[in-house]
C-alpha cells in the first residue's frame, strides 16, 4: 500500500516531453505538398472540361429535348410539357433564363454546362475549406477527373445542376449538425 502512493508521485513529478508536432516541418511540407498535387487536380480537371467544351460538338439528342422544353412560349407550356421529363423545372428555367442573356447556340449552351463543371470543382475547394480539410483530393479523383462524369455534368441536362445543389445541400446539412445553434 505503501509502494503505490510513491509510484503515482514520481510519475506526476517526471516531465513528459512528448509532442505531437515535434517534426511540424515535415508535417507541413506534406500539407503543401497535398494542396499542390490537389491544385494540380483541379487544373487538370479543368483542362478536362475545356476539352469537352471544344470538342462536343452539337446538342445531343437528350440535350435538345432539355432545350426544345426550354424554350416552350410560355411558363404554362413549359409546365404542362414537364410530364414528359423526369427532372426538375429549375434547370429549364435557368436555361431558358441563359439563353436570353447569352444566345441559343449550341456553343452559347454548351458554355452554361462548362460554368456548372467549374462550379462543382469551386464547390469542392469551398467545402474543404469550410470543413477544415487540406485539400478536396478525393472529391477530384472521383468525380472532377472521371470523363463519365465530366460529359453527363456537364451536358445541357439537369444532372450537373443537381450535382452542385447536392453538393451544396449536404455542406448545409453537415454546418448544421456540426453547429446547430448557428442555424
Amino acid at each position: 500500500m505503501g509502494v503505490k502512493p510513491r509510484l503515482q508521485r514520481q510519475v506526476r513529478s517526471r516531465p513528459v516531453n512528448v509532442s505531437l508536432h515535434s517534426d511540424s516541418s515535415a508535417g507541413d511540407r506534406v500539407i503543401r505538398q497535398e494542396r499542390f498535387v490537389a491544385l494540380g487536380l483541379s487544373l487538370l480537371a479543368v483542362f478536362l472540361h475545356v476539352v469537352f467544351l471544344l470538342k462536343a460538338g452539337g446538342l445531343w439528342r437528350d440535350e435538345a429535348n432539355s432545350v426544345a422544353l426550354a424554350f416552350k412560349p410560355s411558363l404554362a407550356e413549359m409546365w404542362s410539357a414537364m410530364r414528359f421529363d423526369s427532372f426538375p423545372i429549375l434547370h429549364f428555367i435557368l436555361v431558358r433564363f441563359w439563353s436570353e442573356l447569352f444566345g441559343s447556340s449550341d456553343a452559347s449552351l454548351r458554355g452554361l454546362g462548362f460554368i456548372v463543371g467549374l462550379a462543382i470543382i469551386a464547390v469542392f475547394w469551398l467545402n474543404s475549406d469550410r470543413f477544415g480539410c487540406r485539400s478536396p483530393l478525393v472529391p477530384l479523383l472521383l468525380i472532377g477527373l472521371s470523363p463519365v462524369m465530366i460529359r453527363s455534368l456537364d451536358a445541357i441536362r439537369p444532372n450537373g445542376l443537381a450535382t452542385l445543389t447536392t453538393i451544396l445541400a449536404f455542406a448545409a446539412v453537415w454546418s448544421a449538425v456540426c453547429k446547430p445553434d448557428a442555424f
